[in-house]
């Protein structure tokens, strides 16, 4: 049995990146990590100020509001779906690769969507083909035979 981990942020995509994970758990009748994570906010002022930090609590809290949201009108709570909520701190990117690693590790193989790990392989393939032109296909090796 696998593992997926699909990261969320409350965001309309993030609830379409869960809706497929849920759907490709089904399928593969793997586990799924749901992944809300959180960070400390930057304070930036102009003058010397004395902020309150957060409750870390509360911004915990936060993050598992933000996926049971998403877990209610789902209806998760009601499928067969073997399903954990995570709540890390940390940036979102480098969490979900941690927790897959994680996974992994542990002897469960794992797959990992995002809005985020989607968005970056958008980015890539834009600036390949800025780069490279979309007809021509560069591997690594063409690519540095190019500037010898």
């Amino acid at each position: 049995m696998g593992s997926i981990v699909v990261g969320i942020d409350g965001s309309e995509g993030s609830r379409h990146a869960l809706e497929w994970a849920v759907t490709e758990a089904q399928l593969r009748q793997a586990h799924l990590d749901i992944v809300s994570c959180w960070e400390y906010p930057m304070l930036i002022a102009s003058e010397v100020m004395w902020a309150p930090p957060p409750n870390r609590n509360d911004l915990v809290a936060a993050a598992a509001t933000r996926a049971n949201m998403f877990i209610e009108q789902l209806q998760l709570d009601e499928t067969d779906l073997s399903f954990d909520v995570l709540t890390p701190e940390g940036r979102p990117g480098a969490e979900l690769v941690r927790i897959a690693a994680a996974t992994e590790a542990e002897g469960r193989r794992s797959r990992c969507c995002s809005v985020l790990c989607r968005t970056i392989a958008r980015i890539t393939a834009a600036a390949r083909s800025q780069l490279f032109g979309r007809s021509h296909r560069h591997t690594p090796d063409r690519f540095a035979a190019s500037f010898q």
